[in-house]
């Protein structure tokens, strides 16, 4: 076997490739981002697939030291899980906002075409190994009020993607930042599997939410789903 990790009571537990990623995912979750509000204002202050993506590699590097390496931008692959330098798991990852999720009718063609080109990536250019898992692991940032910020200090996402949202009285148009009061976990989860189904029905490995804190007037949080790749 190719790893394992030390419990608490000194025993050792033996992890697949696929156990030890979804543990650290696990433990994200459960544990949150290393400082409260710093997630929250890079998520919506900037690109936060870098930040993450350093957040679940500790994860894992926490679960698999010192036996096993975990390496970032290993062959320009986001995150892999090196035995005796060979890799035993490859993680792509990518990162978007809930919003883009709830209009199936106007899919994001932006993440649509970037995690199929992940997809591709590791069928076709991951290095041969038979024990190699591999992974799609997509995030989502979701704000849980309208973020008040000074002008030009918010990542400008969902320009030109304008939502109608039914309200109570009526219909609104809004933008991707101001209609996260009007909707919630449900249709989130939908429209994702609406996009699931466009990546070929890919196996869902894990999935859940982490709290990353408060930033401009609003509660941020990253929602994540690990797609597991088949050769």
């Amino acid at each position: 076997m190719w790893s394992c990790r030390r419990l608490r009571t000194g025993r050792r537990e033996r992890l697949t490739p696929r156990e030890a990623v979804v543990e650290s995912l696990k433990r994200l979750r459960m544990r949150g981002f290393e400082l409260p509000d710093k997630m929250a204002y890079l998520s919506l202050t900037s690109k936060n697939e870098r930040p993450l993506c350093d957040a679940v590699a500790w994860q894992l590097h926490g679960i698999l030291a010192p036996e096993t390496g975990v390496a970032r931008e290993w062959r320009r692959f986001d995150i892999a899980v090196l035995a005796h330098g060979a890799p035993v798991a490859l993680i792509e990852a990518k990162a978007g906002y809930a919003a883009e999720m709830i209009d199936a009718r106007r899919p994001n063609t932006y993440l649509l075409r970037k995690v199929r080109g992940d997809i591709d990536k590791l069928r076709n250019k991951a290095p041969a190994a038979s024990e190699c898992a591999k992974f799609v692991l997509v995030f989502l940032t979701y704000n849980h009020r309208c973020p008040v910020a000074p002008c030009g200090v918010l990542r400008n996402y969902g320009s030109g993607r304008q939502r109608l949202v039914k309200g109570a009285e009526r219909t609104l148009r809004l933008s991707d930042l101001e209609c996260a009061e009007h909707y919630g976990e449900d249709e989130i989860h939908e429209g994702f599997s609406c996009y699931v189904a466009e990546w070929g029905d890919l196996p869902v490995a894990a999935r859940g939410k982490v709290a990353a804190g408060e930033a401009f007037g609003t509660r941020v949080s990253v929602y994540y789903w690990l797609l597991e790749i088949a050769d």
